[in-house]
Order: C-alpha cells, then structure tokens, then sequence
C-alpha cells in the first residue's frame, strides 16, 4: 500500500459526483475530494472553512517492550499442616489458640506420660541388670572366692587319700563323707535357685528363654547334681569298706572337679561370655533409647514458624486421631497457576512474576515460579499445566490466605525497540496492510504501511516504516469551521464511525476502502 496524504485545509465544498475515468476514482461529498489513482495514492484537499480534528498525538520513540502472560489464582500460605499427636492419653496442656503466633519448635500442647514413664523405668532397670552382670564378669575374683575354692580342693584331695587307704575306714572318715554329701546337696539347691532366678528375669526382660542361655542354666544344675551323687556314692562306700575301689574313682572325680571350678576361677571369664553380656547390655540400652523416644509422641511441637489456624483440643480428653492442631506459615504466600499448553512453552521455573492482588490494587508484589509440573491435567479438550507460584515477602501490605490475585509471568523483554502503542495502528482492508498515520511537517497526514514485530497488550515493535521521532496521529472527524458541523466525508461518516455524519442514500465507498481503528475513530490509523 502506498501512501495517503490528507491536508489540513483548501478542501472545496461540491455536491456529489460519482465517475471512472481511466481507472481513476473520484468521490465528492459534503467538502471533501479524495482522488484514488490507479497506483492507489489518496490525497484529499479541504477547503479553508474545514480543519482536520486529531483525537490523539503521539511521538515514536524507542523503550523496552515487555510480553506477558497473565493467569488468575487465589493466595494459600507457603507452609500449611495439620499436626496430631502419635499416642493417645489425656490431654494435659493447651498452651496456644487460634490466632497465636509461634517459633519452630515451640511446644503446643502435651498429653499425660504414666504409662510410657513406667515403660522407661522398666527399661532402665533391665539394663542395669545387664549391666551388673558385665561388671561381675569382668571383674578379678574376690579372695573369699579364691579361698573357697582351694579349700574345695584340698577337701577333695583329702578325700582321695582316704579312699586309698586299704580296707578300712575311720569314724572321722565316714563323718567327713557325711559332711561330703551334705555339702554337694546344698550346691545343688543353690544351683537350682540361681538357675530359675535369672530364667525368670530373663523371661521378664525379653519375653523368652533361649535354646543356648536354657542349655548354660541347666548345666551348672546338673554339674551340681553330679557332685551330688559322687558324694553320696562316696558316703556309701565309707560306711561299707567294701567298696573301696569305687570310693577311690569317686575321689579322684572330687579332685578333678574342685581344680577345674578354681582354675576356671583364677582365669576369668572367656570371650564369649563377655561378648553375650556385652549384647545384653546393649539390646538393654536400644530398649531404653526406643522406650524414651516415645515421649515424643505425647508432646505437640510447632515444627515451622507460623499462625495457629484451628486447635480442637480440650484438657483432660483424649486428642482426635487426626487434626489436633493447624498451623500456618503466613510469612511467604504461594499461588497456584493453570498455564495453557499453547504459552507453556514460554515458561519456566525461576521465572520472574508479578502479581496483582484484587484486594490491595496498584501494590508492587514480585514472586518467582518454583514448579512447574511436567505431566499435564486435561479437562475435556483443555489441557493446562500446573504451575507454583511463591511471592516475595512485602511489608507494604498484609496477605490472608484466600485473596484473590492475578500473576503476571514475563515471557520476554525486548529493548531498545521502536515502539507505538496499538491504538495508533489499523488495517487496510483491501491489502491487510497495517497502517499508522503520520503527521508531515507541512501539516498534512500520510497513512504509511508499517511492518510489526512482537506486540504486548498495549504496544506493538515496529521493524519497519517509522523513525523515531516521528509524531503519529488519530484522526477523529473533520470539522467545518465556520459552521461547526461535521464534514460529510470524513472517515468516519463514511463509514459510519463515532466521528462523523452518515453519507446520503445510497453512497458507496471507493473500491478497496479502509478498515477503521478499534477505537471508533474512523480514520486509518484512527484506533482508539
């Protein structure tokens, strides 16, 4: 499209004329001629009495242009949960209501702990038991011990040298078998009660007795049971000197006997006796530890700083199994974004984001996208993408969870563009040509085509057919000076625009006539 030239005065004034002459249009009406020559270049001439009326100036000028995208959401708190206790008891205290304020790790309330205290001091007690057995183990023998066992063995070895004597036997040894026997039964007894004693503790710590510690228990039993029949065989073949040979064994038995209880003595205990009571000792302590962690579960801890939102606890009532207390974190808001899989392409986390809170309008709020999902949600035909948006911490207003924002994502900036804003632009409608009015030095008006690049809601970049500095008008309507009556052949009476008076019955523009701006201007160029 060429350009359209349209003075500001020397229109004449001429009824209407309708022609083809050599391809050439010409249309008189109500002051106005416009001559449309084959090569398209419209100029039109006004008369003296008729000015140009110009609704919007501007000047073209170079700036950033910033495309966005806009998506609606509702504002919900960055950190919000639900907290409940992990036992039930009692509630004791409530130390917080709704509205408070609180610190991470405060504590919110706690429950009554008697039956996990007394869980704990079983526990401890089991492992000082453990404990007491280790420490016996590893300690040195006492002397008392020591001497206790030698004088079993010079017993024994006494006892031996009577069997050997041939034949007969003295009161004095038949009382020192006596004595013999009645020693063995009461180490037997005190085998057994030692024996169901730590069965019983064993079975009251872990609930059970194993083959191995079953088997150690029993044999101490039956070595005692043991000595308790070489005594007693020994006692019988004392009183009954005929049986010398088998009181001889039986010695001899004592003597082997009472060396082993206090070699075995002098040396300590073995490595795995001490390994055994180590892990006594340490599955004792893993109880405790365990049993003592429970206490956890009675106390209710804030675990972020935050607003008490909701507590339905009452003191000496067990706590509901879920929603004890809701704590908010109001200090960073977040919004929740559906972006369409056309613009998808165009986002990304991190990306920079600004947000308009109906409730606080014209305040400046920023935030960043934090997630973007990869799988989509599809409703029917829509297909959208979820997307976090978490805002800036702002002290020029007070956010509530539930306001109603809208978020600005920046797609691009561009700078250092030529740049108009999209009112001034409109289209030829014979060529499509987007077109901008310019105001000549000579105070005339050209209608030239312009090339557009990228184009925000309110601006568009012009690649070609503008210079910077260059003014561009909207033309509103021709006005007669003398009369103050509008033109009959302005853009906008022509087309039946806001500008202007409607043409007589039956006019028709010429061929390849223009499209009117948005704004109702009516003149190419002439959006509003």
């Amino acid at each position: 499209m060429t350009a359209r030239k349209y003075p500001r005065r020397g229109l004449r004034r001429g009824i209407v004329i309708i022609s083809l002459v050599a391809g050439v249009t010409v249309i008189g009406f109500g002051g106005y001629t416009i001559v449309r020559s084959q090569d398209n270049t419209v100029t039109s001439e006004a008369s003296s009495t008729e000015t140009v009326s110009i609704s919007e100036r501007a000047t073209v000028s170079t700036g950033t242009l910033t495309l966005t995208l806009d998506a609606a959401g509702s504002l919900s708190p960055a950190a919000s949960e639900t907290l409940s206790f992990g036992a039930s008891a009692p509630v004791t205290e409530v130390l917080v209501q709704v509205g408070d304020t609180v610190q991470a790790g405060d504590v919110l309330s706690r429950l009554e702990t008697t039956d996990a205290d007394a869980r704990i001091r079983l526990a401890e007690l089991q492992l000082a038991q453990a404990q007491a057995s280790l420490d016996a183990l590893l300690a040195p023998p006492t002397q008392i011990a020591i001497d206790l066992a030698e004088a079993n063995v010079t017993l024994a070895q006494a006892q031996l040298y009577s069997a050997s004597l041939s034949g007969t036997t003295s009161d004095a040894d038949v009382e020192i078998a006596r004595l013999q026997e009645e020693l063995a039964r009461n180490s037997l007894w005190q085998a057994q009660l030692r024996r169901d004693q730590s069965v019983a503790q064993d079975i009251y710590r872990s609930g059970e007795l194993t083959w191995v510690e079953s088997q150690a228990y029993d044999q101490s039993v039956n070595n005692a049971a043991d000595n308790v029949t070489l005594a007693e065989t020994n006692y019988e073949e004392t009183l009954n000197p005929t049986t010398s040979s088998s009181s001889l064994v039986s010695a001899s038995a004592s003597v082997e006997n009472a060396q082993a209880q206090l070699d075995s003595l002098l040396a300590g205990a073995t490595a795995d006796e001490i390994r055994q009571a180590e892990i006594k000792v340490e599955q004792a302590q893993l109880s405790l530890d365990s049993t003592r962690e429970t206490l956890e579960n009675y106390v209710l801890v804030a675990p972020f700083a935050g607003v008490i939102a909701e507590q339905a606890l009452i003191v000496g009532v067990n706590p509901p199994a879920t929603g004890a207390i809701t704590l908010l974190d109001t200090s960073q808001y977040t919004i929740d974004l559906s972006i369409a899989e056309a613009d998808v392409v165009n986002v990304s986390e991190a990306q920079a984001v600004t947000v308009d809170v109906q409730a606080f309008s014209g305040a400046s709020i920023n935030g960043t996208i934090t997630h973007l999902a990869d799988v989509p949600t599809q409703s029917s035909q829509l297909v959208t993408y979820d997307a976090e948006v978490l805002l800036n911490a702002t002290d020029s207003v007070t956010l509530r969870p539930g306001m109603s924002a809208t978020a600005t994502v920046i797609l691009k900036q561009l700078n250092d563009v030529l740049l108009i804003p999209n009112r001034f632009i409109s289209t030829d409608s014979a060529t499509g040509e987007n077109i901008v009015t310019v105001e000549n030095a000579d105070g005339t008006y050209t209608s030239i085509p312009v090339t557009i690049g990228e184009r925000s809601t309110d601006s568009s970049e012009i690649t070609s057919g503008l210079e910077a500095g260059q003014t561009i008008v909207i033309i509103a309507r021709e006005v007669d000076a003398a009369t103050g009556t509008q033109g009959g052949l302005g853009l906008g009476g022509l087309l039946g625009g806001a500008g202007g008076g409607q043409p007589p019955s039956g006019f028709q523009p010429p061929s390849g006539g223009f499209q009117p701006g948005n704004g109702g201007g009516g003149f190419p160029g002439g959006g509003g």
